[in-house]
């Protein structure tokens, strides 16, 4: 599939275990192989958890892209 244009936040539990991290990490690696700019941010805790906490990071993120924050380029590993 095509990599998407727009840069892109992805965020993960560490203790996830319905969504296993493999599949972020495989998805984040292909899009990053075909040119895009992908962060991969991991927070502390499970799917639930994480649902709720990741969304403060995950908000922050979009809202600088709204206001013109330059994205730094490339994929990388977040927090």
């Amino acid at each position: 599939s095509a990599a998407p244009t727009a840069p892109v936040y992805l965020y993960h539990g560490q203790q996830e275990f319905w969504i296993p991290r493999e599949g972020a990490e495989r998805l984040t690696g292909d899009w990053c192989a075909r040119g895009a700019n992908v962060v991969l941010a991991e927070s502390f805790g499970e799917h639930l958890i994480v649902a709720l906490s990741g969304l403060t990071p995950a908000f922050d993120w979009l809202s600088d892209r709204f206001a013109g924050a330059p994205v730094l380029g490339g994929c990388r590993a977040g927090s």
